[in-house]
């Protein structure tokens, strides 16, 4: 297996052609620095600004990976978010059974994003 920067190029590449992309990024130790104590762990103010300009893009999707409580980060996402709202997981169980129902036969090929209305019409 290749480091991801020995391969950028041909990496870059394909992003750029990519109708979306989705980053899943480690909390602790890679958008913080390594702290002896969870709660001194602060994104910096360059990395919050950056991460707010990709959650802006339109078909940018960011997911932060912890090992902390959901609580813990979901208090410290929303505190940082403009959204200030967390997508519930039955929301789109409410989706998915919606579709699977008669109601939804006549849908097709539709994208119907469950972002807290981030997609403007």
């Amino acid at each position: 297996m290749n480091h991801l920067f020995e391969d950028w190029e041909s990496i870059q590449v394909r992003i750029q052609q990519a109708r979306g992309l989705v980053l899943f990024l480690d909390y602790d130790g890679t958008l913080t620095p390594i702290v002896s104590q969870p709660e001194l762990a602060l994104c910096p103010p360059e990395v919050k600004r950056h991460l707010d300009q990709l959650r802006d893009l339109p078909s940018v999707y960011l997911t932060i990976i912890s090992g902390r409580s959901l609580e813990d980060v979901k208090d410290d996402a929303l505190a940082a978010s403009s959204i200030k709202a967390m997508i519930d997981p039955k929301d789109i169980a409410q989706l998915a059974v919606f579709l699977a129902s008669d109601a939804a036969k006549s849908i097709s090929g539709q994208v119907i994003p469950i972002d807290n209305d981030r997609q403007k019409a």
